[in-house]
C-alpha cells in the first residue's frame, strides 16, 4: 500500500512539474507589459503607456501581416491596456494603481490569445468590456469630459469589442449585432451621463461608477442570451434569470441615484 502511495505521489509531482514548466517564461512578458503600463500611467501619462504597448504589440507580433491588420487583430488586448492605463492615471491611491496593474498581468497571462470561438474567449472579451466601462465612466466622473465624448467613446469601444468577438466566431451578422450592442450601450450612457453616480469605498481605494455595474450586467445578459441561442439552450428558465438580473439593475439605479426631482 505504501508503495502504491509513493507511485501516486511521484505521478502527481510529475504532473505538477509539467504544468508549471514554462510558467516563468510565459509570465515574463505580461509582467513587463504591466510595468510598462503602470509606470507612466501613475504619473498621469496614460497615453504614453498606450503608445508603448502598441509599439510592443507591433514588434512582438508573430504574424507577417500588415501593421494595420495586426492592430485590428490585437484590438481587445490594446483596449484592455488602454483602459487599465487610463484608470491608473485617475485613481489617487498607489495600492489601487498596483492592483489594476496586477489585474492586467493576470488577464494577459490567462486570457490573452485564447480562441474567441470558445467560452474562454467570451470571458476574455467580457473582462475587457468591464475594464473599458470602468475607465470611461471613471474619466467622466473625475476628469469631466463632455457627455458627447463619453457617449462616442462607449459606442466605438463596444462596437469594436463586439465586432472582434463575433468576427472571431465567424458570425454572418457581425456588423449588425455589434452595432445593436453599441447602440444600446450608448443610449444607456446618455442617461447615465445625466445622473452620474459613483460608489466609493472608505479611503477611496475602490471607485466604481454606477454605469460600470449596470452596463457590465447588461453585457453579461446579452452575452448569455447569445451563447444560449447559439447552443440551442435558450429556455424560459434562462430568460427568467436574465430578467431577474435586469430587475436588480433597475433597483440599483432607482436606489442609488439622486434624481433631484427633474429630468
Amino acid at each position: 500500500m505504501a508503495q502504491i502511495t509513493s507511485r501516486q505521489l511521484k505521478a502527481a509531482r510529475h504532473r505538477l512539474t509539467k504544468q508549471l514548466e514554462g510558467v516563468p517564461q510565459r509570465l515574463l512578458l505580461p509582467v513587463l507589459l504591466g510595468l510598462l503600463i503602470w509606470w507612466p500611467s501613475q504619473k498621469g501619462y496614460w497615453w504614453v503607456a498606450l503608445i508603448l504597448v502598441v509599439a510592443a504589440e507591433i514588434v512582438l507580433a508573430e504574424s507577417k501581416d500588415t501593421i494595420q491588420n495586426r492592430l485590428i487583430e490585437r484590438f481587445p488586448a490594446l483596449m484592455m491596456a488602454g483602459s487599465i492605463a487610463l484608470s491608473i492615471s485617475l485613481l489617487p491611491k498607489a495600492a489601487s494603481q498596483l492592483a489594476l496593474a496586477g489585474a492586467y498581468v493576470t488577464w494577459r497571462f490567462f486570457f490573452d490569445g485564447v480562441s474567441k470561438a470558445g467560452d474562454s474567449g467570451l470571458i476574455s472579451i467580457f473582462l475587457v468590456q468591464i475594464a473599458f466601462f470602468e475607465a470611461v465612466f471613471l474619466s467622466a466622473a473625475i476628469a469631466g469630459p463632455s457627455p458627447a465624448l463619453t457617449i462616442t467613446a462607449v459606442w466605438l469601444g463596444c462596437f469594436g469589442l463586439a465586432h472582434a468577438l463575433l468576427r472571431g466566431r465567424g458570425e454572418r451578422s457581425t456588423m449588425l449585432m455589434a452595432s445593436v450592442w453599441a447602440l444600446v450601450a450608448a443610449e444607456c450612457s446618455w442617461v447615465f451621463t445625466t445622473w452620474l453616480v459613483s460608489y466609493v469605498t472608505v479611503g477611496g481605494y475602490v471607485i466604481v461608477p454606477q454605469p460600470t455595474l449596470v452596463l457590465s450586467a447588461l453585457a453579461y445578459c446579452f452575452g448569455g442570451i447569445y451563447m444560449a441561442q447559439r447552443q440551442n439552450k435558450l429556455s424560459r428558465t434562462r430568460l427568467s434569470e436574465y430578467l431577474f438580473i435586469v430587475l436588480i439593475i433597475l433597483a440599483i439605479v432607482i436606489a442609488g441615484t439622486k434624481w433631484r426631482g427633474s429630468l
